[in-house]
């Protein structure tokens, strides 16, 4: 009953308020107030802006908490980041559309790429065949001084150790290119199946 009688007060200074802003707002006690201006200590707080006629216009929200404003901006950020992955999509099909006319194209230019990959595995394939050869020449050397209670000349022993390196090396190598031939045949497949989807749309 008291807020009616605060608005029917209300009703009757308005029009004799001008022109100025009106806002209604809510004391911590939940007691309503009117006014052209909101006292410092409530302006953190919702409050609602009036017409001559006291209908409200607009709703002023209350200041939003430090917990709530990183909400909002970790929202904001994974609606950009969602835009951002879209736009990037829809720039990759249509580079798959624009590059290749048809699965028969795709499925040739992984055989391509993966057998461009598969000639350099053989190169080091006779590589390591090489190396390999003389790796079992430096050791029987070394075991022919050992059998002769010789000392093994230091050459021999660095070449050991070099070619034993130079196999590691190789090996690493001819896994990295095999990962690859596999990353392509996973990337071509993927392509592949959008392909179907876009242009089966």
């Amino acid at each position: 009953m008291r807020v009616f009688v605060y608005i029917f007060v209300f009703l009757l200074i308005l029009p004799g308020m001008g022109q100025a802003a009106l806002y209604r707002w809510v004391d911590s006690n939940g007691k309503v107030h009117y006014g052209d201006h909101v006292p410092p200590e409530y302006a953190a707080q919702e409050k609602k802006k009036l017409d001559e006629s006291g209908r409200t216009i607009e709703t002023i929200e209350r200041s939003k908490t430090q917990q709530e404003l990183e909400e909002l901006r970790q929202l904001q950020k994974m609606r950009e980041e969602k835009r951002r992955q879209e736009a990037l999509r829809q720039s990759r099909d249509r580079m798959l559309l624009l590059t290749y006319q048809s699965v028969e194209e795709i499925v040739a230019a992984r055989k391509a790429k993966v057998a461009t990959l598969e000639t350099s595995i053989q190169h080091a394939l006779g590589n390591r065949k090489s190396q390999v050869a003389r790796l079992r020449e430096a050791r029987n050397t070394a075991a022919d001084y050992e059998r002769t209670s010789r000392p093994i000349p230091q050459n021999v022993l660095d070449q050991i150790k070099a070619l034993n390196g130079q196999i590691a090396q190789t090996d690493n190598y001819i896994d990295r290119k095999r990962d690859e031939q596999q990353q392509i045949r996973d990337e071509f497949a993927r392509y592949i199946s959008r392909y179907k989807k876009l242009t089966e749309e």
